[in-house]
């Protein structure tokens, strides 16, 4: 679900709602999603969540740790 989460804003422009990339993730559960996903994605900082907005913007260590990691290497 972490990786999901990474790769899903590495592939947009800018900052997205937590609400859309629950929706996104198909994960049932907002408060469970924030909680378990979101918090721990903050904490790792790989992204920086507001929680006061709402909006979750893929760090800079996020996106090094997507192209890293994540992304096949050609």
């Amino acid at each position: 679900m972490y990786d999901e989460a990474l790769l899903l804003l590495d592939s947009t422009p800018g900052p997205v709602l937590d609400t859309t990339l629950r929706q996104w993730t198909r994960y049932s559960n907002l408060s469970v999603f924030r909680k378990s996903v979101l918090n721990r994605l903050d904490s790792d900082k790989l992204v920086h969540y507001d929680r006061s907005t709402g909006l979750v913007h893929l760090s800079p260590r996020g996106a090094d740790y997507v192209m890293n990691y994540l992304m096949p290497s050609k």
